[in-house]
């Protein structure tokens, strides 16, 4: 059975409502934060490797759509956030009206995982506040499924899905676009020394480094490990080239402190532009031309 990341738990238990992690593959639970084990008065223990049909609606069979229609198959084809109302059974098999907010988290160890949130649909404060609370939460699920969770900028999901509407919307308008990536050099060497956890306060200095240097219109990403990825809108290559060549210079003169220790780091830059050259003219081969442009980078000796 697959787990959960720890740091998504974290997040989760910071949610007032119940909320579960079910394997799309399988339908078993595979954790719950706080507030489902507080609200239906069960330990992990009694919901963590069971279906989720028999844990929600007290089922031994699977929900076969029409009067009982799954969300997790919706999620799986719509492949968005989801929000329905629905019968939840507690502990004491007794029945309650539910709205139930479910999405897909890509990225999770192990294969693709449903996060599912669970809240009674009566609000007393009225409609006007259900329909404001509703959309927090969207808002909270979105932060959750877009969001690196270490270091707080956007995901390589949300980056693979941005990169093709930014080149769609520069194609269709004539704006010129351009992509960084950027991979920090010898990382694998300061975590060996300092320790992982120095390592990822390192990263998480190095994105809040990263934001401050651009502009509002760019969409900064954590593409995995040490590696971030910028789209650049709006933005030829030469301005590309000239941003990148900023961060280097600013980076040559920032220090970075962490286990009593001050780190300085240095980093290779990747940058292509979206061009009318058939090499270069849409998302896939802007992807394995900056990659290219990167190994180049790093190859001539990095920073």
């Amino acid at each position: 059975m697959r787990n959960t990341s720890n740091m998504q738990i974290q997040i989760c238990n910071n949610l007032p409502d119940p909320a579960l992690f079910i394997d799309p593959r399988t339908c078993l639970v595979t954790n719950v934060n706080s507030a489902y084990v507080k609200k239906f008065r069960a330990s992990r223990k009694d919901v963590i490797g069971k279906k989720c049909y028999e844990v929600i609606h007290r089922r031994t069979a699977r929900c076969n759509g029409g009067s009982q229609p799954c969300i997790i198959s919706k999620v799986l084809r719509v492949k968005k956030i989801v929000s329905e109302d629905h019968i939840h059974y507690g502990r004491n098999n007794k029945p309650c009206e539910v709205k139930v907010t479910a999405s897909l988290l890509r990225g999770v160890p192990g294969g693709d995982t449903v996060f599912v949130i669970i809240r009674p649909t009566y609000f007393s404060a009225g409609a006007g506040a259900a329909e404001r609370d509703n959309k927090k939460y969207i808002s909270e699920l979105k932060n959750l499924v877009f969001k690196d969770h270490l270091t707080g900028v956007y995901n390589n999901y949300y980056f693979l899905d941005r990169l093709r509407s930014e080149v769609s919307r520069s194609k269709r308008y004539g704006f010129p676009l351009s992509l960084a990536k950027i991979d920090i050099d010898y990382f694998a060497s300061i975590n060996e020394t300092y320790g992982r956890k120095a390592g990822d306060r390192l990263l998480v200095g190095f994105a809040s480094f990263l934001k401050h240097l651009l502009r509002e219109s760019d969409v900064l990403s954590r593409c995995g490990g040490e590696e971030f990825s910028i789209i650049m809108t709006h933005t030829d290559k030469i301005g590309a080239a000239l941003a990148a060549n900023r961060m280097i210079s600013r980076l040559n003169e920032q220090t970075f402190k962490t286990e009593g220790a001050a780190i300085k780091l240095k980093v290779s830059i990747g940058v292509v532009s979206l061009s009318a050259d058939p090499s270069c003219d849409d998302p896939d081969k802007l992807l394995s031309a900056v990659d290219k442009a990167l190994e180049r980078a790093k190859g001539s000796g990095g920073n």
